[in-house]
């Protein structure tokens, strides 16, 4: 679908209904982040405003997805109303869900009902249904001020993760994505993990727009970090950032090392909390000896790849974290590799997986 929304479909099939627009993980870039009906990512990473309106809804449409566990599942139970699946793979209908089931181009689905319901509301009308038409539209009002109010809430949530992490040392994750959203080029890709606290870059909006590569439900360790590479090779005239963990970056280290000189461009972003965060914060969970399982170990940051094609630093303090990234995209923007590893707290877990009670607090 991110290829088959040039021209917002999507967006206006949604306006037409009124309806919240949500993506799954690896459907970003389908459609308009900054449109005032995009509400995030659906199910574990939606924020906690987001699931309001997903235990509310009357009826889901889903686009070219394939409802899996994380789509479904978070912080609010998925809502037993009709949903609407659309997907030109019948392997990709889930049976779970009661609804009308189509097969075929979503983007053809939803010109086609765009210009349907246009048809019908040009169509004659009798006083009751021109009543009910009326009363619908009063309904429509109400939802579409709900999802105002649910986007302003997420705002204000940014806003307030921000000024609490100004006052912390350190540096947060909620700042350097914000730093990293500031400094992009206008075409830009985010390569993500899937790891405790890359996972940040998941939660809208603390991340917005742009292009997204993510491994959704796979999570092959080093996935991120490998793929870049590929993405910048495919997209040489992007901005091209791997959000990634140290645990990841390890996995991939040789391949950046031994493409770094003569398929560059890549900022390597590295989110340093000793190892293995997700495995870690099972550990606790399940209530096992840290010492027995070491999934972490606290110590400086891992080591980079070396050589001229290498822009490498560690980023520790606030003030110039803005400096350094941009100084790493001006390295990247002439064809070397930039490496900005940065120290993080344990405790820095992305609010959407926090609130939905994956993960002990």
């Amino acid at each position: 679908m991110r290829h088959r929304n040039d021209d917002s479909a999507v967006e206006r099939f949604a306006e037409r209904l009124g309806a919240a627009l949500f993506t799954t993980a690896s459907g970003r870039g389908t459609v308009d982040e900054n449109h005032p009906l995009f509400c995030g990512v659906a199910g574990l990473y939606a924020a906690s405003p987001a699931r309001g309106l997903w235990s509310s809804c009357d009826l889901v449409v889903s686009l070219a997805g394939r409802l899996e566990e994380t789509v479904v599942e978070g912080g609010t139970p998925w809502p037993p109303v009709t949903v609407v699946q659309v997907n030109i793979d019948p392997g990709g209908l889930s049976s779970e869900f009661s609804g009308p089931r189509v097969i075929g181009d979503a983007r053809h689905a939803v010109l086609g009902w765009t210009r349907a319901l246009g048809d019908d509301r040009g169509a004659g009308h009798t006083d009751a249904s021109e009543r009910r038409e009326n009363e619908g539209a009063d309904a429509t009002v109400q939802w579409r001020n709900e999802i105002a109010d649910a986007r302003k809430a997420m705002s204000l949530a940014v806003e307030g993760e921000l000024a609490r992490a100004a006052t912390l040392p350190g540096i947060r994750i909620a700042e350097l994505l914000a730093a990293l959203d500031a400094t992009a080029a206008e075409r830009h890709v985010l390569v993500q993990e899937n790891g405790l606290q890359d996972m940040w870059s998941y939660c809208f909006p603390f991340h917005i727009g742009g292009g997204s590569i993510v491994p959704s439900e796979q999570t092959p360790l080093g996935f991120g970090a490998a793929a870049a590479i590929g993405v910048k090779r495919a997209a040489p005239d992007h901005d091209v950032t791997a959000f990634i963990g140290d645990g990841a970056f390890l996995a991939a280290r040789a391949d950046i090392a031994v493409t770094a000189p003569a398929h560059g461009g890549v900022l390597y972003v590295v989110l340093c909390n000793g190892g293995y965060g997700w495995l870690d914060a099972q550990r606790a969970r399940l209530g096992l000896d840290a010492e027995r399982y070491p999934f972490t170990r606290a110590g400086a940051p891992p080591p980079t790849v070396d050589g001229s094609d290498v822009h490498h630093r560690v980023l520790r303090d606030k003030a110039t974290l803005t400096e350094e990234v941009v100084a790493a995209r001006r390295f990247c923007a002439k064809g070397g590799t930039a490496v900005l590893m940065v120290p993080v707290a344990p405790d820095d877990i992305p609010p959407c997986i926090s609130e939905a009670e994956v993960v002990p607090q």
